[in-house]
């Protein structure tokens, strides 16, 4: 008798939410969160760009900013594949202006460098770093990322580079990231939990995980022809997408 009424109660939840195989459930995917508020949030910033294109070379076609903004479009695309809410520090047409950023600290009790955040044309890394710190107080973000392109006097140096702060109360997240996306890629990388003082200003503000990526040297011409390969972007965005989204779902307690 027990056994016939777990049956029926099977039966009816498949009449009531749908039993799986079909493309629709597939194709949904559940991602715990890190915060409490039932959604997973990721903000991704294009390294440079408004009055600082960033590196170029020879062998690399447009500037810095002209590459990264591109991935982080696709990086986008692939996380909101994934399951994943994006939201982007620019779009690459248009930052946050002085008087925003200073009225979304205003709002959320930021204390900021009034000498750092400055009309001059250029989205720095300080006002970066502020910018997403001021978001954070109104929407919990689960993971930041922002994503450069190298460069260096030596042509033959050629890899990927990983860099965090290593006072991120999320550096086990951060660790083990860094790890799988080591070994799923095709040169030697280099990854480091920086210093306080040494981290780059974007990944050290916020208590949410935040990483810098250096997707290669524009200076190395192999790796160059590489940056300006759409599929290579696009599968390299995929890794990222998804080593990302695996790195929350190991790590839902670490909120």
């Amino acid at each position: 008798m027990k056994k016939a009424f777990i049956v029926l109660l099977a039966l009816l939840a498949c009449l009531l939410w749908g039993c799986g195989g079909s493309e629709e459930s597939e194709a949904e995917l559940s991602i715990p969160p890190l915060s409490t508020d039932g959604r997973t949030v990721i903000v991704l910033d294009a390294g440079h760009g408004f009055g600082d294109p960033g590196c170029s070379s020879e062998y690399m076609v447009g500037t810095e900013a002209d590459v990264t903004i591109d991935m982080v479009m696709l990086l986008k695309n692939a996380l909101i594949e994934r399951g994943a809410e994006v939201v982007l520090t620019h779009d690459g047409e248009k930052y946050p202006s002085e008087q925003e950023i200073i009225n979304l600290c205003a709002e959320n009790g930021i204390d900021y460098r009034e000498d750092l955040v400055t009309e001059d044309g250029v989205f720095s890394a300080y006002e970066r770093g502020i910018y997403v710190l001021a978001l954070s107080k109104d929407t919990e973000i689960d993971f930041f990322v922002s994503v450069h392109v190298n460069s260096f006097t030596d042509p033959s140096v050629d890899r990927y580079e990983l860099y965090y702060c290593n006072k991120n109360p999320h550096t086990a997240l951060l660790s083990g990231l860094c790890e799988t996306l080591s070994a799923r890629l095709d040169n030697a990388t280099k990854t480091a939990a920086l210093d306080y003082k040494d981290a780059y200003i974007v990944t050290k503000y916020g208590s949410y995980p935040s990483l810098l990526v250096e997707t290669g040297y524009a200076s190395n011409e192999q790796a160059a022809q590489k940056l300006n390969s759409p599929k290579w972007r696009e599968e390299f965005c995929n890794i990222l997408a998804e080593e990302i989204i695996n790195a929350i779902l190991k790590s839902p307690q670490e909120a």
